[in-house]
């Protein structure tokens, strides 16, 4: 049984890094158009504000997932030490 829960962590853990990923390279398409709409020649200070937001937006989006996939693979690591998944929710 301890096993299984185990598992089922370490596959948490890989859906958590996936989605971490993914908003990583959200986070680099939303930081290259804030340069874009920054180097143009009469740069549109609303747009660059929109942009600018989007940015921190989804910065905060992958540090949840960071902080997400940190919790699984403390859970994990405490499942696989001693045989049972983690108390510290």
């Amino acid at each position: 049984m301890a096993e299984t829960d185990c598992e089922r962590i370490q596959e948490q853990v890989r859906i958590a890094r996936k989605k971490e990923t993914h908003d990583e390279g959200e986070l680099a398409r939303r930081k290259a158009t804030l340069e874009e709409l920054k180097h143009q020649p009469h740069p549109d200070k609303s747009q660059i504000s929109k942009a600018q937001q989007a940015v921190d937006e989804a910065r905060e989006l992958v540090a949840d997932d960071a902080a997400e996939v940190q919790t699984f693979l403390d859970d994990y690591f405490e499942c696989k030490e001693h045989g049972g998944p983690g108390h510290g929710h």
